[in-house]
């Protein structure tokens, strides 16, 4: 059926929104669905591919995708790949399937790569010691051309490798990492996190503060300490800093153990919420009541926060946003473009729940905690 047109000469699909083929006897074509949104086959291919370079207004690519849906178009995926040699697969390296910390980072990349066409392949990096066996599973996903791409959100691979991987035929892009000699990277603001966190603490009244962080050298580490270094140095606070094995909460309780035992700090900010169930659980078993002999805050929200003991404030980042843009990088650099350091838009937010509250014998009058946020914006959650 032909598409009907307005006196603008623009397309009506209301009329063939009872179309789901071309009629039954041959599946639907770039041109008819060309046709059907008024528009050149060209664009539409964009559309199907996710060109990022595509360049038409919301109302366009909103036509051209309905009209995709209308004529049930379906590309032929054999095809595609044997034409363009790809796969139509991404692999996305994770170090650990048991951290909830990485699920919206998953989520996020899934969704967009299934509008794209894609499927994710998701791959565990088992141990840093052989991250340079040259066998290690996602190494000969792109060795082998098995993917059109790799993401990486391990910390735990060594610099050297994804420096030697970046070099090869397929894109590689680190995900909430930087690592120096592979550009191509996607995080979040983990400073400016780390600063919001850390004011907190220092609006109700802590100057002597603690950071429990992750592994010492790593990028997102190190970004995080600054933040929490440079909120920390404006308060007037003093700051010691323990670091931990990993991101999981047996190092936290380790790191937190060392840090409480031998420094009395009033308030600790945890790298992230995992390793802050950690940090409670060193208070707990040292005699120490949170958050009225310790106040915690941790990077990162999930939703079990609200229902632990206490319920714990956290810093909320856009996870699910790092995994989509990830990916929206890795076709970037299939589509042959240069490689970019991305840092996600967006200020960091501030939950309120249980586990922060005022020193009992800092001397120092609280601030209002509504007073003042690096991000501009304190929530406390309802309910």
């Amino acid at each position: 059926m032909a598409p009907s047109r307005g006196k603008t000469g623009q397309t009506s699909v209301d009329q063939d929104a009872s179309v789901s083929s071309t009629g039954g006897s041959r599946p639907a074509t770039l041109r008819d669905v060309a046709a059907h949104a008024d528009v050149d086959v060209s664009v539409v291919s964009r559309v199907v591919n996710g060109d990022p370079r595509l360049r038409v207004s919301d109302a366009t690519r909103e036509r051209v995708e309905r009209s995709l849906r209308i004529l049930d178009y379906r590309p032929n995926v054999q095809a595609r790949g044997l034409r363009l040699a790809r796969t139509w697969t991404i692999g996305f390296v994770l170090p650990d399937l048991m951290n909830p910390f990485y699920a919206p980072i998953v989520e996020g990349a899934e969704q967009r790569a299934s509008e794209l066409g894609y499927m994710v392949v998701i791959v565990r990096e088992l141990d840093r010691a052989r991250a340079d066996d040259p066998e290690l599973a996602f190494a000969r996903l792109l060795h082998e051309d098995r993917v059109d791409g790799l993401l990486v959100a391990s910390g735990r691979v060594d610099d050297d490798v994804l420096r030697t991987l970046d070099r090869g035929r397929r894109p590689l892009v680190i995900v909430n990492r930087r690592v120096p000699g592979v550009a191509g990277s996607v995080v979040v603001d983990d400073q400016a996190a780390a600063e919001v966190a850390t004011s907190h603490l220092i609006d109700l009244g802590h100057r002597r503060l603690g950071h429990v962080a992750g592994p010492s050298g790593i990028d997102n580490t190190l970004r995080r300490h600054a933040g929490v270094a440079a909120a920390a140095a404006r308060g007037g606070a003093m700051l010691v800093t323990a670091h931990g094995e990993g991101w999981d909460p047996e190092s936290g309780h380790t790191a937190a153990l060392r840090l409480l035992a031998t420094h009395d700090v009033t308030g600790v900010v945890a790298t992230n919420i995992i390793v802050a169930a950690g940090v409670v659980g060193a208070a707990q078993e040292l005699g120490r009541r949170v958050p009225e002999d310790l106040s915690v805050v941790a990077l990162h929200d999930f939703p079990v926060a609200p229902f632990l003991r206490p319920s714990l404030t956290t810093v909320v980042l856009p996870l699910e946003e790092l995994g989509r843009q990830a990916v929206d990088e890795l076709m970037w650099r299939l589509a042959g473009n240069a490689r970019r350091e991305i840092t996600i838009a967006g200020r960091p937010r501030l939950v309120l729940r249980d586990s922060a509250g005022p020193p009992r014998d800092e001397g120092v009058p609280a601030r209002d905690p509504g007073a003042r946020a690096l991000d501009g914006r304190r929530v406390r959650p309802r309910g």
